[in-house]
């Protein structure tokens, strides 16, 4: 029984830090609305490896960026995208 409830636990827990991508991706372009006025989408799939799901990397000043010239500003990754901001709040 003790085995069965320390499982248990450990489902539990996970299962309530799972969050699907698609929840994510849905607030998390601007950052939960850290940033406005959307200047770019770059879609680059590889970068997962890097970055994970979401990152929100701040300020580039662009570049050659996944066959694509990146324009300059604060840049979020949400899995396969990366979405280019000019203003941060």
């Amino acid at each position: 029984m003790k085995a069965f409830l320390k499982s248990l636990a450990v489902i539990t827990v996970v299962f309530i830090s799972f969050q699907p991508v698609n929840s994510v991706a849905k607030n998390a372009k601007d950052a939960n609305g850290k940033y406005n006025t959307l200047l770019q989408t770059i879609h680059c799939p590889s970068d997962v490896s890097s970055y994970g799901n979401f990152r929100d990397y701040g300020y580039w000043a662009g570049g050659s960026w996944c066959g694509k010239t990146g324009v300059a500003g604060y840049w979020v990754w949400v899995n396969p995208n990366w979405y280019v901001w000019e203003y941060s709040r």
